[in-house]
Formats: structure tokens, sequence, C-alpha cells
């Protein structure tokens, strides 16, 4: 059976567009012009607003989209952020849809991923320069195809702002799937013989979306837990990994325009 179902689909025109729906959902709440920010982080970890709101100024704006939002005030141009929104490609592809339909163009993902190798310590930063699409969402926008990427520019100033700070990162891709708990040995070392380095729920998706509609993108991840061969090790010292997740929003706040 092919995936999707209907494989041409990616030439025909959807029935529902996030413009509608935003429009309508502005309508709904009686909330008038809000002007868009010129990009917007991605927030896996719910916590970290708490941080976030010990060093920069945060304004809640109206339950417009999933979960929360806040813009960054002080910074020319805006910045967003969103958090508690749940998980997954799916939701990643929504959110993206409908920010990008009130006119959002520069997202960057900061998340927790696994390491494929022990060897990648707990709370090392990773940036993600390629994705496996191992998850639904992609094939629903891109033509088959074994990759998603990233937007070369983006990642590499993300890469490049880490460096500034004195921030040690690798560069490398990522496996993302919509199964974690059908995530094999098997695979686990055939990524890792071609150099992925990580495993997470949502990059793919949102490098297909944005690829679709000429949106720029990046994603980076702190690690959470590693594959040491024949199980995970869960490391549970939540303020270094909240200490990584840090750095990576500094870094992201300092790449996207403004």
């Amino acid at each position: 059976m092919p995936f999707p179902n209907t494989p041409e689909k990616i030439s025909f025109q959807s029935t529902l567009n996030a413009k509608q729906v935003f429009a309508a959902r502005m309508q709904s709440k009686k909330i008038g012009t809000i002007n868009s920010p010129q990009g917007v982080i991605f927030l896996y970890q719910n916590s970290l607003i708490k941080h976030i709101k010990k060093k920069h100024k945060l304004s809640r704006k109206s339950s417009i989209f999933f979960g929360d939002y806040y813009t960054l005030t002080g910074i020319n141009g805006g910045v967003g952020l969103i958090s508690n929104f749940g998980i997954g490609s799916p939701v990643t592809a929504v959110l993206v849809e409908e920010l990008a339909a009130w006119g959002v163009k520069n997202f960057i993902l900061v998340g927790l991923a696994g390491a494929l190798d022990e060897r990648l310590p707990s709370a090392a930063l990773v940036v993600c320069d390629r994705t496996i699409r191992d998850e639904g969402t992609s094939h629903h926008y891109l033509p088959p195809g074994r990759l998603a990427n990233p937007s070369p520019h983006l990642t590499k100033k993300l890469s490049k702002n880490l460096t500034a700070m004195g921030i040690k990162h690798k560069i490398g891709g990522s496996w993302t799937t919509d199964a974690p708990y059908r995530e094999t040995h098997e695979e686990i070392l055939a990524y890792r013989r071609e150099g992925i380095l990580t495993v997470e729920m949502e990059a793919a998706a949102l490098f297909a979306v944005s690829q679709t509609l000429g949106l720029n993108s990046a994603a980076a991840f702190a690690i959470g837990d590693a594959y040491n061969g024949q199980s995970w090790t869960i490391d549970f010292d939540h303020a270094k990994i909240t200490g990584s997740l840090l750095q990576l929003f500094d870094a992201a706040l300092r790449s996207l325009p403004s």
C-alpha cells in the first residue's frame, strides 16, 4: 500500500486551509488586528517559560492557537513563543500552518531528543541538519522521499550563534518518529551507521511544512536520554537539561530576524 493512500495528493489543492480557520477563530473571539512576529520559537518543555520569565518580559496573548502563546516584548519586529500544546508531528504542522497564515515566516524548534549513541552525553546540544521522515505528517506535504531538511541559512546561523556564545554542540541528523515505544535496536544501529545522532517526534513535520509553504525553519535539541546498545538510559537531572535548553533558547532568540 502506498503512503499516503493517495500519493498524487501533493499536486492537489486542500479543501480546508489555515488562513480560513485562523480568520474564523479571530472573528469568533472578537480579536482585532494583531501584528505577527518576525519569528516563533517552539518550546516543547512547558517548564521553560517560568525560567525565561526571569530574564525576559513576556506578554501572554489570548488563546489564538493551541497551547500558550507569548510575545517577547522589547525586541524589534517581535518574537513569539509557543508552548503547552502537546508533542508530535500533527500538532506541530497545524501550528506552523496557522502561524504562517498569520504572517510568521521563521520558526525554530527547541526541545529534547534521545541520543542514538550513549557517547553523546545527557544535556549535550545538537543542531539538526536533516531528518529521517519516519512519521506520517511530512508525507502529506512533500513528494515521496527519505529526508526532510531545515533552512540552511537559519540552521547555520543557529550553530554560529551557539559557537559565538561559547557553547559546544554537535551538528547532525535526526530520526523523526510517531512511535517512541516502537524504536528498535536494529533501526538504531542502522541510523547510527549513517550518522544520525538523535531521535524525536517533530522536526520532519516542521521542515516539511516550512518547505512547502516557503518558510524558514531550524531545530536544535538537548539530549535527555540515550541508547546504550541494550536499553535507554534516562537522565533525571532536570536542572542540567533545563540549562541546556535555555542555552538553545538564547541562541534561537539571537538567530531570528529582528
